[in-house]
C-alpha cells in the first residue's frame, strides 16, 4: 500500500539537495500535463509504466493525478512489477498542490509587504529622503509621459526606473543574505534533530 505525502513534505523533499534518488511522476494524461504542471514532475501515464519500470528501479517514486482518485491505482502497477524502493502519492493531486502553492505565493508577498513597511519605519533620514525622492522620480515620469514626445519619453521612462530602484532598495523584503542565514539555520537545526534520533535509536 502507497503511502501519501503532502504540500509540506514535498516541498522539504524537493529542497534536500541530498534527496537525489526522488522520482516526481505525473501520471495524468499528457495533453493536461502540458497545460500546467508542479514543479519536478514528468509526465508519464500509466499505459506507459512498462517503458519505465527500469527508470523506477530503486527510486523512491512519489505519483501525482489531478484529484489523488488516480495515483494510488498507479502506485500499485509500479509496486507489483517495479522495483523502486517506495511509491508514495501526492494527497489530493494537482488540485491540491496548486492551490496550496498559490496561498503560499500570496503569503509570501504579505509577508514581503508587512516586513518592507517596517524597513521603512525604521529607516534612518538619509534612507527616508532617498525613497521620497525615488517617489517624486515615478511621479514626475507619468506626468511627464503624458506628452508622446519620443525623447521625452526616454528620458522620463529612466527616470522612473531611477525611482524604482531607489524605492526597491529602502522598501525590499529580507536581503538574500537573510534569507541564506535563515535557511543555514533550518538545516542545522534538522540535522541536529536527525543526529539525535538516530543516538536515541541506538540507545
Amino acid at each position: 500500500m502507497a503511502q501519501t505525502i503532502d504540500y509540506k513534505a514535498l516541498k522539504k523533499k524537493q529542497k534536500d539537495k541530498k534527496a537525489t534518488n526522488v522520482m516526481y511522476v505525473d501520471v495524468r494524461p499528457s495533453d493536461v500535463y502540458a497545460q500546467e504542471h508542479a514543479d519536478k514532475f514528468q509526465n508519464i501515464t500509466p499505459k506507459e509504466f512498462t517503458k519505465h519500470m527500469k527508470d523506477f528501479e530503486g527510486k523512491e517514486v512519489i505519483l501525482m493525478c489531478e484529484k489523488g482518485e488516480d495515483a494510488p491505482k498507479a502506485a500499485e502497477a509500479i509496486e507489483k512489477k517495479g522495483k523502486a524502493t517506495s511509491v508514495s502519492t501526492f494527497e489530493g493531486g494537482y488540485s491540491t498542490w496548486k492551490e496550496e502553492n498559490e496561498k503560499t505565493f500570496m503569503n509570501k508577498i504579505k509577508n514581503g509587504f508587512k516586513d518592507s513597511m517596517t524597513r521603512i519605519k525604521e529607516a534612518p533620514l538619509s534612507g527616508k529622503i532617498v525613497l521620497f525622492v525615488g517617489l517624486i522620480f515615478v511621479f514626475m515620469a507619468f506626468l511627464i509621459n503624458l506628452d508622446h514626445d519620443m525623447t521625452t519619453f526616454v528620458c522620463t521612462t529612466i527616470l522612473g526606473i531611477i525611482g524604482i530602484v531607489m524605492i526597491i532598495m529602502i522598501a525590499a523584503g529580507k536581503s538574500l543574505k537573510e534569507v541564506d542565514k535563515e535557511e543555514e539555520e533550518e538545516k542545522k537545526e534538522e540535522e541536529t534533530k536527525e543526529s539525535d534520533t538516530k543516538k536515541k535509536k541506538k540507545k
